[in-house]
Parts: structure tokens; sequence; C-alpha cells
């Protein structure tokens, strides 16, 4: 068992970042329109996301583009339960350098139609991952 404890930490670190997925990273370009004479009139992307947008599972739609960054933001900064036989640990996605783009992703989500569903892709650092998991097994043996 005590072979198994570092595969089983390294899967279940992988399994908290399997359900998220890439979101476009583009930005909404500004569009200038010319009339003739006159100066360029400049039109920005709309600030609130439309009706029904879900990005990474959470509910967005309806929020200004500030108030969905950070309920995006509070999602992936919640900790995670890890278990492994009668034990728990809850990991906070800092400890492993967890890294979301809710910028270019809220960004993205001014831009979609309502009642689309966006994923995101999560990245982390692979050396505090492996410090986490070397700290975990030295635990379990």
């Amino acid at each position: 068992m005590k072979r198994l404890t570092p595969l089983l930490l390294v899967l279940l670190a992988a399994g908290l970042f399997a359900a998220t997925v890439l979101a476009d990273s583009s930005h909404p370009a500004d569009t200038t329109t010319s009339t003739g004479t006159t100066a360029p009139t400049t039109t920005t992307a709309p600030t609130v996301v439309p009706d029904g947008v879900r990005l990474a599972g959470v509910a967005i739609g309806g929020l200004a583009s500030d108030a969905a960054a950070q309920a995006v933001a509070d999602s992936f900064g919640r900790p995670v339960s890890l278990r492994f036989e009668s034990t728990k640990i809850d990991v906070s996605p800092s400890l492993l350098g967890v890294s979301v783009p809710v910028e270019s992703a809220i960004a993205k989500a001014l831009t979609v139609q309502p009642g689309t569903t966006l994923a995101l892709r999560a990245t982390v650092n692979k050396l505090l991952i492996r410090s986490f998991i070397e700290k975990i097994a030295k635990r379990f043996e």
C-alpha cells in the first residue's frame, strides 16, 4: 500500500483539475466606426454578462464583469477535500499554485450569446504539486 500512496495522491491531484477545460483567451476588441468628416466613434463591449451564461460551472449571467470575475475566482479559490482511507485533507488551490485566466475568460463571456456554457482551463505549479505530494507521501509511509 505504501508504494501506491504517491500514485493515488497524483491521481487525486489530477482529478482535482480534470474537469477544467479551455476557455478562449481572446479579448473582445473595441470597434471604431468613422462617418465622413466626424471623429471616429468607439464602442466598447458590454460590461454585463448575457443572461444564462455559465463559466466553468459558475452562473455568471446577468452579472457585471467585476462581479462575474469575483464569482469565478471565489469558486476556484475554495479548498478541495482529498480523502485517503480514513484521512481527509483540505487543500487550498493556492497551495498547489492554481492559476485561472479569469479576466480573459470574463472578456470572452461578455461576447457570447445568452445561455452559453464556457469552460476554463486552470494551470498549476508542477513544483508545488510535487512538493505537496512528497509531504503527503511521507505522512502515509
